[in-house]
């Protein structure tokens, strides 16, 4: 498009307020910039910053037009000064970005790497919690019941009941299944008690992860400022903002991982002897003879 014909568009759409018209003349500005880009003098890498570039000042395109003033300059003039300002914040906001994608892969990777060494040092591997089970496993629970006394037994459901209602998180049907096979409790009985107890600390765990949220997305802006002040002088004015939002997402996120909020909440032994009617001497004495020695009861 000429220079001409788009400064016919945009007279004509100043002076009226017909949608199409106005339409056609933001179009029109869009295609101006895009084809007569390097007459601009922009230094951009590549065709695809170019392009995102335009996407992103296509919004702008309506004020853009309703702010030009011909008794001042001239269209080119205004357009020279318009892209060179914006460009500049387009590109601070792309390299921000760039930068955040950059920590999240690194993250990511070493986060799958973790539990890649993990699951190989301890020899699991592609085990699925919710993965059916065959039935002479099944058989095997039953037989291992009846080897145990009946004291015992008790004591073994008891402490696996107490773990389920205490993990706080929501069990499938497998492995209610699984804990009714070694406590001797009816699958309803576990459900019932599963679900009031999730139910019950909702709030609570929705605090937490939002608080976990924070925490995250304050780690990520902290490692995306590091990562970007790779790229500019010390004594820059863009370092010294980044390395000011790096501190402040640092202490921000020391405060949330210090925060009561962050704690990963369980349901007090209180709220379990009233929900389960054991009392709550019991629960404690129970809980604390696994904690002393350090054993998680197999399901």
């Amino acid at each position: 498009m000429k220079e001409e014909t788009l400064i016919s568009l945009i007279t004509e759409s100043r002076s009226c307020t017909d949608q199409n018209i106005q339409e056609k003349a933001i179009s029109g500005l869009c295609e101006f910039i895009y084809v007569n880009f390097r007459q601009f003098k922009i230094d951009c890498a590549n065709e695809d910053i170019r392009s995102d570039y335009i996407v992103w000042l296509y919004p702008r395109f309506a004020g853009i037009i309703k702010h030009y003033n011909p008794d001042k300059a001239s269209l080119r003039t205004y357009l020279n000064w318009v892209i060179r300002l914006s460009f500049r914040t387009f590109l601070r906001s792309w390299y921000s970005a760039e930068a955040k994608q950059r920590v999240y892969e690194a993250e990511e990777t070493t986060r799958l790497m973790s539990i890649e060494a993990d699951l190989e040092n301890s020899g699991v591997w592609h085990e699925n919690a919710s993965e059916n089970e065959v039935q002479y496993q099944n058989n095997e629970l039953i037989e291992e019941k009846r080897k145990v006394s009946t004291k015992k037994q008790e004591i073994l459901a008891r402490k696996i009941l107490l773990l389920a209602c205490k993990s706080g998180i929501k069990l499938d049907d497998f492995l209610v299944k699984r804990i009714a096979l070694k406590t001797g409790y009816t699958e309803r009985y576990l459900r019932s008690k599963l679900d009031f107890i999730h139910l019950a600390t909702a709030q609570k765990r929705e605090r937490t992860q939002i608080a976990i949220e924070k925490q995250n997305n304050y780690y990520i802006r902290a490692q995306k400022c590091l990562y970007e002040m790779k790229s500019f002088e010390k004594n820059s004015i863009r370092f010294e903002n980044l390395e000011k939002e790096y501190t402040y997402c640092i202490k921000r996120w020391n405060d949330i991982r210090n925060s009561p909020e962050r704690k990963i909440y369980t349901p007090s032994n209180r709220f379990l002897a009233s929900t389960l009617g054991i009392s709550r001497g019991t629960i404690d004495a129970t809980l604390a003879s696994i904690k002393e020695n350090e054993y998680s009861p197999s399901i």
